[in-house]
């Protein structure tokens, strides 16, 4: 009623509070944040662990159910499961909703760390991290060349292009996928290991016994201490030739007896691909940039990444 009469009495003003509303409703639209993932925490954290080479009915028995065992005392769990596949394991944590998250994941952590030595001994460190849809990659750098080889373009791309976009303020992590690394290979010669009665685990054990540094003690000088250690660390692929792996009649036999040392390449076990750039060559390396509110100029800009030759950039979906 009060309205109606203010609007008939005064109809200039009524439409000019209309108009105010209208340009403040306007500015505000044009001012709110969208964003496609929420600030919402979720009360879900993932353990991941690989193990190469073993069946996902070892990973499923020896790796992942000892951390559902470990991990179901936790305080405020609601449900574990895993999935178990070649190679590798992946057990989920729900946990109730009003729980701490980070302070599950750190119990979690515990847990985990407590049964580390029940699990197989060849298994890499599990992978502990909250589910977070924000951590997603914001950024793809696809990295070819023409002239350089995969080797090279990998060495590139690690010492250069990665340590430069994770020194960029904002960036929270950054993966590679594709690439080459570089192996030292022995190829053994079946007929000279049966002539010299050699097999492949001494070999492997010769390997690694003359390739590490040793710590020695210490040396006591007056009121002064020193460290010594044994450098064994071979730097140069072809003195591998001269490790002896065994002694026959009072000769020595070498590597370089039995086999050939080769500087070479891993074996291709991933392949990066970036079909928006037409990029598709073997030779590929892929980043993949993690970051929260960054621009993606701004993270190019910041790693200087677009002064190395060949480098290509697109923004993932």
């Amino acid at each position: 009623m009060i309205l109606s009469d203010v609007s008939i009495r005064r109809p200039v003003f009524a439409t000019m509070m209309m108009v105010t509303l209208v340009v403040l409703g306007v500015v505000s639209y044009r001012r709110l944040a969208i964003d496609e993932y929420p600030d919402v925490t979720y009360p879900v954290v993932s353990v991941s662990v690989s193990y190469p080479g073993a069946s996902p009915e070892t990973m499923a028995l020896e790796v992942a159910r000892p951390i559902e065992e470990a991990v179901n005392t936790t305080q405020g769990v609601k449900e574990v499961s895993s999935s178990s596949q070649q190679g590798s394991a992946n057990v989920r944590v729900l946990f109730n909703l009003g729980v701490n998250v980070l302070e599950g994941q750190q119990e979690v952590m515990s847990k985990v760390a407590r049964i580390r030595r029940g699990l197989p001994p060849n298994i890499e460190d599990p992978i502990i991290q909250r589910f977070d849809p924000n951590e997603s990659p914001i950024l793809t750098i696809a990295v070819q060349s023409g002239e350089r080889p995969v080797r090279e373009l990998s060495d590139l791309t690690n010492e250069t292009i990665l340590t430069r976009l994770q020194a960029v303020p904002g960036v929270g992590s950054v993966s590679q996928s594709g690439g080459s690394a570089r192996v030292i290979r022995v190829q053994l010669d079946p007929d000279a290991m049966r002539a010299y009665g050699v097999s492949p685990v001494q070999v492997s054990s010769a390997l690694q016994r003359e390739n590490q540094d040793v710590p020695a003690g210490r040396i006591n000088r007056g009121t002064t201490e020193r460290l010594v250690r044994v450098t064994g660390r071979i730097v140069d692929p072809q003195a591998f030739e001269n490790i002896v792996v065994a002694t026959r009649a009072g000769v020595p036999i070498r590597v370089g007896d039995i086999g050939n040392v080769i500087d070479s390449e891993a074996d291709r076990r991933s392949h990066a691909e970036n079909r928006t750039l037409d990029i598709r060559s073997t030779g590929d390396c892929v980043y993949q940039v993690c970051t929260h509110d960054l621009d993606n100029a701004e993270i190019i800009r910041s790693a200087n990444v677009g002064g190395c030759p060949n480098l290509a950039v697109r923004t993932a979906e």
